[in-house]
Formats: structure tokens, sequence, C-alpha cells
């Protein structure tokens, strides 16, 4: 069940390591790295929809709540998807920076090929 949900949510097992190999290897699988950049598309509306959901719990999580400050079950839900809210953010932030910084090596590629 936790592997399903990782395959979910990770896209790492679809890009190849452009850090290991010769030089030809690793520009190689940098190339196949920008041409899979679409896909991470899918992922960050997927962290991006949990994430939604999570900040909903914790609303939902911190009303049921007593206001005495006592710590009761619903203080510790309010405070674990409160977490998961925070790691989708992050997830967010991490998967756009990607998908941006491959798109733009993208670009780079294929001008220096009009350009010879």
């Amino acid at each position: 069940m936790m592997d399903v949900i990782w395959k979910y949510f990770s896209p790492f097992g679809l890009f190849k390591d452009a850090s290991r190999g010769s030089f030809a290897e690793k520009a190689a699988a940098y190339r196949y790295n920008c041409h899979m950049r679409g896909c991470l598309l899918t992922y960050i509306s997927r962290w991006m929809w949990a994430g939604c959901v999570a900040l909903l719990l914790t609303g939902f999580f911190d009303s049921l709540g007593p206001d005495d400050g006592g710590v009761t079950v619903f203080v510790i839900l309010t405070a674990s998807v409160a977490v998961f809210a925070t790691m989708a953010t992050c997830a967010v932030f991490v998967l756009s920076y990607s998908y941006f910084s491959l798109a733009y090596h993208a670009a780079q590629q294929r001008d220096a090929s009009h350009r010879h």
C-alpha cells in the first residue's frame, strides 16, 4: 500500500540520474529528463490538491478541539495534518523549480541546436 502511495506522489522513478556515467551518458540522461518534465505537472497538481485537503482538515480538526489549551486527540490530528500540508507546500515548490529548470534548459538546448 505504501508503495502505491509513494508512486502516486513521487516522480523520482520516472527520471534518470544525470550525475553518473560518462559525459555522453550524463548528457543523454539530462536530455531525457528535459523531455520527461511534462509529467511533473501531474505531480504538482496532486500535491496541490493533497495540500488543500490537508489545510481544510486542519481547520476542521482545530474547530473540533477544545480551547482550553490541553492536548487532545484533535490537537494531535490538527498538528499531523498541518505537517502534511507543510510537506505538500515544500513538494510543490521543489517540483515547480525542477519543472521550470528543466524547461529552461530544454529551451536553451533547442536554441543552441537552431543556431547551428
